[in-house]
């Protein structure tokens, strides 16, 4: 998937290639049927290897706003975190933090497949108003106003026939009304190609979109995951720098109790992040030994 996070608001730009997405897409699908996960969520409609060919999806282009995040993954990780979930994780961290952050978290929840996360962020307004960075009309596909076209026409007709009667002044006026309906159309058709009309663009995107603000729900999810790595690491006897974990749990615990949930998310990431790094660590010195999440 790729996803764009605007602000608080983040929209993924893909479709999905499975039998859920596609039936829905169609309308076969009922939100009975959904909620119900009647029909399994991974069955894929399109995939690299088994075939010859295969279709290309092609959306966008989409726009670029200074501060705009976009993030490429596989379905390892919105596998395990949920699109709120990733929309906040994208927005309160920073990139290093935030790939890390996600990444030890869709590992704590199961990790059952392999986990890709990239993160780009537009930093410059230059690189914002680059040719492309907004929707074009399609190359070639750009049309006359039909409207103009029509004025322009019967201006040029009835100053002919003017002439024809020898009514020079008229003729004048209409000769001149046609330049100007003729003008007029033609700015206005370079005005559609460089505003980019939507019609234009590939694909429906952007798919679904979600406001994502941090929230008590889902400090609360970290704190529980936390606190059973914590429960794991005293179990196995895993030496961590509990000293700096419990600092950045101490700090997220004050910031949850004043309700600032973006800081409070912030440290307890940073715990999270430190605790799976020993735990790393701590297996790469044991070569028989492997850790189950």
């Amino acid at each position: 998937r790729v996803y764009r996070l605007r602000g608080h608001t983040l929209e993924q730009l893909t479709f999905d290639h499975s039998l859920v997405w596609e039936m829905r897409a169609s309308g076969d699908l009922s939100e009975e049927a959904l909620k119900s996960n009647a029909i399994p969520k991974n069955v894929i409609t399109r995939s690299l290897g088994p075939s010859a060919s295969v279709q290309v999806d092609l959306e966008g282009p989409f726009t670029l706003q200074v501060g705009d995040r976009f993030l490429i993954c596989s379905d390892g990780l919105s596998g395990q975190i949920n699109d709120e979930e990733i929309g906040i994780l994208m927005g309160v961290l920073d990139i290093e933090t935030a790939v890390r952050a996600m990444i030890d978290l869709a590992n704590l929840r199961g990790g059952p497949d392999n986990i890709t996360v990239v993160i780009a962020e537009v930093k410059s307004n230059a690189l914002a108003l680059l040719p492309g960075t907004r929707p074009p009309a399609a190359k070639g596909k750009v049309s006359y106003p039909v409207a103009f076209g029509v004025v322009a026409a019967v201006c040029a007709l009835s100053s002919v026939v003017l002439l024809m009667v020898a009514q020079f002044p008229l003729a004048a006026i209409s000769a001149a009304a046609a330049v100007v309906a003729g003008v007029s159309g033609w700015i206005k058709s370079q005005i559609d190609a460089s505003s980019g009309d939507r019609s234009a663009n590939l694909g429906r995107g952007p798919y679904r979109k979600y406001i994502c603000k941090p929230s008590s729900a889902f400090v609360d999810q970290l704190l529980i995951v936390i606190r059973e790595l914590q429960e794991w690491i005293l179990e196995n006897g895993t030496q961590v720098d509990q000293k700096g974990i419990d600092a950045s749990v101490n700090a997220g615990n004050q910031a949850n109790a004043k309700k600032d949930y973006k800081q409070a998310i912030v440290h307890y990431c940073n715990a999270l992040i430190a605790m799976m790094r020993d735990v790393r660590n701590k297996a790469d010195d044991k070569d028989d030994e492997a850790i189950e999440y």
